[in-house]
């Protein structure tokens, strides 16, 4: 356990990583999640990384075997990916001086990718994903520190990273205004935020659910008519605008740019038929720069990097000398 100087509160401490989540509602069960942390780090050798992955989604309820190899196999070649995407649009975060945060880390893929290269540090709501995190690192030779918390309230002091990473995080989190707030407060002067994040105004389907439309709706009516439409709960997933993404860069004292995104690949993989080809259209597509600009209102995901400017020096201010008498 990990006992705070200032307060004497005990954090509990699973396979050497401390849960410094706080009392903000989230989609996850704590003690839950820790239990299955516990399960995997005593259950299944560290040095099975895929047997790792595929024991948490094993345990899973009404995983079938299929579903289970195809999940686990679309983690794996996702490392792949995003070692491409490092040396593209994601270059920026990895070559500022600072430490990088991946927040909302799961699985670990971005540290295999980025492997030796970079001191970096791990966040996630699940503890037992960074269980998985923590051994995927080891793997790939990263330097990387771990610790389960929560967005809205990072563990970390004020201007301590070079680049924060959030994939796919910020339509999940309970605040997003608090969020990037946080984000940009811990972030050094000249540093990069790096997030992928779904359109809520796309005119494909929303991909977690997968139901047309719920972005169009007030957000008062998108969890019942989801259930409506699927008996399925809708808690916890926020999609934002273009216009949204903007304003809320803006009010957190960044400066960046939002742009349409591809679908990535390994996704794609999981529509049926048709979706899946309507998906490849669609990327390719994205090359023609009409199109991009029609994407950047209805496109499917956007990209967002924005930097925390450095504060200009201003000059100090001459009192002139008053006349002697």
């Amino acid at each position: 356990m990990l006992i705070a100087r200032c307060c004497q509160r005990v954090f509990p401490v699973v396979a050497g990583i401390p849960d410094l989540r706080c009392a903000i509602a989230s989609w996850i069960d704590p003690a839950e999640d820790r239990r299955r942390a516990e399960a995997l780090e005593a259950e299944v050798d560290p040095e099975d990384v895929e047997g790792s992955i595929r024991y948490v989604f094993r345990h899973r309820e009404n995983w079938t075997d299929q579903m289970v190899e195809h999940r686990t196999r679309g983690i794996l070649s996702s490392v792949a990916r995003l070692r491409n995407e490092f040396s593209g649009w994601l270059a920026a975060a990895v070559t500022t001086s600072g430490p990088i945060l991946d927040l909302g880390c799961g699985p670990g893929m971005a540290f295999a990718a980025i492997g030796s290269s970079r001191k970096a540090l791990g966040l996630d709501v699940s503890l037992e994903w960074l269980v998985v995190a923590q051994r995927m690192a080891r793997d790939a030779g990263a330097d990387v520190e771990f610790a389960a918390g929560l967005a809205e309230a990072l563990p970390l002091p004020d201007e301590c990273l070079g680049a924060v990473i959030a994939r796919d995080v910020l339509e999940h989190v309970g605040d997003q205004s608090g969020t990037m707030r946080e984000v940009a407060h811990t972030l050094r002067p000249g540093g990069i935020l790096a997030a992928t994040t779904p359109n809520r105004f796309s005119v494909a389907a929303e991909p977690h659910v997968g139901i047309w439309g719920v972005g169009w709706l007030p957000r008062a009516w998108q969890s019942g008519y989801v259930h409506w439409r699927s008996a399925l709960p809708y808690t916890y997933s926020r999609l934002l605008s273009a216009r949204e993404l903007r304003r809320l860069i803006h009010d957190s004292g960044l400066e960046g740019t939002v742009v349409p995104a591809s679908i990535p690949e390994a996704e794609i993989e999981y529509f049926s038929g048709r979706r899946k080809r309507l998906a490849r259209i669609y990327n390719h597509l994205l090359g023609n720069k009409p199109f991009r600009i029609l994407a950047t209102w209805l496109g499917a995901f956007f990209q967002v990097i924005a930097i925390k400017r450095r504060v200009a020096e201003v000059p100090a201010l001459i009192t002139p000398a008053l006349p002697q008498d």
